[in-house]
């Protein structure tokens, strides 16, 4: 991780990606398999069902090893993100600087306790953060901290 804390600050939270974020990239992979499935008669060689397996799962590993690479903390004093497995891509936003947090759901993620975050920012374009575990803890620790530092100015 690439995150150096400054003075005074602190970690509060760590969220993470929810499995169900997998979902459509396992069906893509079952639909590849379905797709080779005839083929599997006509193959003779191990290494043929070897490439099969890996291009089939392909999808569903790599969306694994994304979710499994980002990092996205909450801080007193920024929201750190931190994302990539051989190229690091790292985003911080002060928190002062926060507009409005938004949550949204669909029945399905409501079930799951998961939801798409919206975070606005005044003149940039929104930072989305989709299927996130604990998205109104996050919503809650923002306003927390945005209240801190309004009544410290």
């Amino acid at each position: 991780m690439l995150l150096n804390l400054k003075s005074e600050e602190k970690i509060l939270f760590k969220f993470s990606i929810h499995w169900f974020d997998m979902i459509p990239n396992i069906f893509l992979g079952f639909i590849l398999f379905l797709m080779f499935l005839p083929s599997f008669s006509g193959i003779k060689s191990t290494y043929a069902y070897l490439f099969i397996i890996i291009f089939c799962s392909a999808p569903m590993l790599s969306k694994f090893v994304s979710n499994f690479n980002k990092k996205i903390l909450l801080t007193n004093q920024r929201l750190y993100i931190e994302s990539g497995f051989l190229i690091k891509n790292v985003q911080e936003f002060p928190i002062q600087e926060i507009k409005n947090v938004e949550i949204t759901q669909n029945l399905l993620q409501k079930f799951l306790g998961v939801a798409d975050v919206k975070i606005l920012f005044p003149n940039t374009q929104p930072l989305m953060i989709q299927r996130i575990i604990y998205p109104a803890n996050l919503k809650e620790e923002i306003f927390k901290l945005l209240k801190i530092n309004l009544n410290k100015v």
